[in-house]
């Protein structure tokens, strides 16, 4: 266990090979987790930490 903003949290991490598309491996992580979260307890929160992708999306965004 660990704690994020002062709450309990589970950590999960992902990490993509050099050959993997990082925006492929993000949509398919959203799905997965969208698809999963309906078994979920009630307030169960996902908190994205260290999203590449997002970071990317900001940079093309700037372009």
């Amino acid at each position: 266990m660990s704690r994020l903003n002062g709450q309990d949290a589970v950590n999960l991490s992902v990490k993509k090979r050099s050959c993997n598309n990082i925006i492929a491996i993000s949509n398919k992580v959203d799905k997965i987790i969208k698809k999963a979260q309906v078994k979920w307890p009630q307030g169960i929160k996902i908190t994205k930490v260290r999203d590449k992708f997002g970071d990317i999306e900001l940079r093309g965004a700037r372009f």
